[in-house]
């Protein structure tokens, strides 16, 4: 099975359950304390656990396909160390002017 399948369906299968805890808590929730504050108290953590897990899904499939040569890893820099050193050169610009700009409306006190 190719990595990416394999990350989906992992994951994909403990994000479903960790909603499907979730949506039962919530329901005993509603269920037993009826005509209570407590009876809401699970929406809000539903939504943030299915914003939550979709994220998380998105960036393990992402993680799962990328080469590990791309230019975003720190692999190769730190495979290959030599003494070289490198110059870094800092530009230091000055402020530009703020313009403002006055409207003359003409209103004159008599």
């Amino acid at each position: 099975m190719t990595p990416l399948l394999n990350t989906f369906f992992r994951d994909g299968a403990f994000y479903c359950v960790a909603i499907l805890f979730m949506y039962i808590i919530n329901l005993l929730f509603i269920k037993f304390q009826t005509q209570s504050p407590l009876e809401s108290i699970g929406q809000s953590w539903e939504v943030a656990i299915l914003a939550i897990t979709a994220g998380r899904m998105v960036l393990n499939l992402r993680g799962s396909v990328r080469q590990p040569d791309d230019d975003w890893t720190t692999e190769n820099s730190t495979t290959a160390r030599t003494d070289e050193t490198h110059d870094i050169e800092l530009r230091i610009a000055r402020p530009r002017p703020a313009y403002t700009t006055v409207i003359d409306i003409g209103l004159t006190t008599e």
